[in-house]
């Protein structure tokens, strides 16, 4: 019970005690992956952008796209699609470094958004959770297709 007092002192999520019943270290992931999820919304940045001629302010989290227009930006986000007069490095800069996907020059992708991808002709195409389907560009196929498949298990010898 005093381990379990200064546990939380350093913001611990929570505590289990031997033996672990199986309902309660469940309950106890879920809630970690919540505080998990929580910041990593809340250390993104947000951007006062103009949709349909007024300024909203869009939050890291609601951004699923970026898409470069010479000196704009253009935020395809929950709430619509943001115009910002900025630069696509300006704009992708405060993001981790593996939150956005990059799909062609001028267009990036939050990774979470993508659920998968096929192809037509020899065309690539990643499929969205909001079930866009956009264009991956010749150049940057092999390597979108590189950062979503599972890593192999296979041990040379």
């Amino acid at each position: 019970p005093n381990h379990g007092a200064t546990a939380f002192e350093f913001d611990f999520v929570d505590y289990l005690v031997k033996p672990v019943d199986k309902d309660r270290l469940e309950q106890a992931l879920k809630r970690a992956v919540r505080r998990i999820s929580t910041a990593a919304i809340q250390d993104t940045p947000s951007f006062l952008a103009e949709i349909s001629n007024q300024k909203v302010l869009i939050q890291g989290g609601e951004i699923q796209q970026v898409e470069a227009m010479g000196n704009y930006v253009i935020l395809h986000s929950t709430k619509g699609k943001g115009i910002l007069r900025s630069t696509l490095r300006n704009t992708l800069n405060p993001f981790p470094k593996n939150f956005f996907l990059q799909l062609s020059r001028s267009r990036w992708v939050v990774r979470d958004q993508v659920l998968g991808w096929h192809r037509q002709s020899s065309k690539l195409f990643l499929c969205l959770r909001d079930k866009t389907e956009i264009p991956v560009s010749r150049r940057h196929t092999s390597s979108v297709i590189k950062s979503l498949s599972p890593p192999s298990d296979s041990k040379e010898a």
